[in-house]
């Protein structure tokens, strides 16, 4: 019985968000056909060409599907990864930010913020993972990234988590779409070490 219910509010809100997206494309072909039988500078067709741009971007932007993550860095500090607000899946931007939880409680993860970091990026991210990329003791933070191009190219950053900082430690980039990125990073850092 429960899971009918849910399946119901599951179909409601996809049909909801799909009726949306046509409600937008809709308006935009309706302010494209007032823009091209208005005269040019009327005041009608300002509105229209502002509307236009708003709505293009409110098309373009699809906020239910950026990537966001939570990922346990040690106890009592967690980090998140998450793709810029209302930018295009495609490039745009991310954040790698982390909070303390000194008592551990699930419902204060996110309360504390300590630091972060906002990076350009050129794809979408893949993945977020702690892994060895260098001697020091703590496992970097990765983010992978894969470009929304016909290769699918792999990049990679990696991030240092200490106390209450976050600092960029290296990337990788134009990777095969089927390489390992942690040990691109592994050899681009241990090159940067030796010079």
């Amino acid at each position: 019985m429960q899971s009918s219910v849910l399946l119901l509010l599951a179909v409601i809100v996809s049909s909801y968000l799909f009726y949306l997206r046509v409600l937008c494309v809709l308006r935009v072909y309706a302010l494209i056909w007032l823009f091209l039988f208005e005269s040019f500078m009327s005041p009608r067709s300002l509105a229209a060409i502002l509307l236009l741009i708003s709505s293009a971007t409110a098309i373009g932007a699809e906020p239910g599907a950026r990537f966001v993550q939570k990922i346990a860095v040690k106890p009592g500090l967690l980090a998140v990864v998450a793709e810029g607000d209302m930018e295009a899946r495609s490039i745009g931007s991310y954040t790698v930010r982390t909070y303390s939880n000194p008592e551990g409680k699930p419902a204060n993860d996110t309360t504390f913020y300590s630091a972060g970091l906002i990076r350009i990026r050129d794809g979408t991210i893949e993945s977020v993972a702690l892994a060895r990329v260098d001697k020091t003791s703590s496992p970097a933070l990765v983010v992978v990234i894969r470009s929304a191009g016909t290769g699918g190219y792999l990049s990679a950053d990696a991030f240092a988590i200490t106390g209450s900082k976050v600092v960029f430690r290296g990337a990788v980039k134009g990777l095969p779409p089927d390489a390992d990125p942690v040990a691109a990073l592994r050899r681009a850092l241990s090159g940067k070490s030796k010079k």
